[in-house]
C-alpha cells in the first residue's frame, strides 16, 4: 500500500472515530425518571433517575424526559428546548414547596401529562412554553 493510501485511510477512520461520539450523544437525548426504582441510575428506561432535576442536569437542549407515575417533591427548572412527558396526568405529579416555583420555564419547552403542585407560583415561563393535558394546581400565588 502506498504512503499516499494509507494517509487517506488513516484520515477516514479518524475522522469516523471523532463523528461516532455525537451520533451517541444523540439517542442519550432521552430520559427516564421513575422515583420508586432502586438501583444505579444513568436515566435509561431500564436504569432511570429517580429525581426529575437529575434527568434535567443531564440533558440539555432537545432533551425528552419520560417521567413515570408518583409524586416528585421537587422545584425544577428547564433550559431551552426541553420536553417533559408524564404518564398519566393524574398520577405523575411535580409538588413544589410553598416558598419556591414548581417548574420555571426558560423557553421553547413542552409539558405534557403532568399535574404541577404547590408552590408559590405552579409554572413561571420566562419564555416560550407549551403546555399540554396537564393539571395545575394549589399554587399559593400564582398557578401560571
Amino acid at each position: 500500500m502506498s504512503e499516499k493510501i494509507k494517509i487517506i485511510a488513516f484520515s477516514s477512520a479518524v475522522f469516523l472515530a471523532a463523528s461516532m461520539p455525537q451520533a451517541i450523544l444523540a439517542e442519550s437525548y432521552d430520559l427516564y425518571v421513575d422515583k420508586s426504582y432502586d438501583g444505579e441510575e444513568d436515566g435509561s428506561s431500564e436504569k432511570p433517575f429517580t429525581k426529575i432535576s437529575e434527568a434535567i442536569e443531564k440533558g440539555g437542549k432537545g432533551s425528552k424526559i419520560y417521567i413515570r407515575n408518583g409524586e416528585y417533591s421537587e422545584s425544577i427548572s428547564l433550559g431551552q428546548g426541553m420536553k417533559i412527558y408524564g404518564q398519566d396526568k393524574k398520577n405523575t405529579i411535580i409538588k413544589g414547596s410553598s416558598g419556591n416555583v414548581t417548574v420555571t420555564s426558560s423557553g421553547n419547552n413542552l409539558l405534557k401529562n403532568l399535574t404541577v403542585s404547590g408552590g408559590s407560583s405552579g409554572i413561571l415561563a420566562k419564555g416560550e412554553i407549551e403546555i399540554r393535558n396537564c393539571i395545575v394546581k394549589n399554587a399559593y400565588a400564582k398557578g401560571i
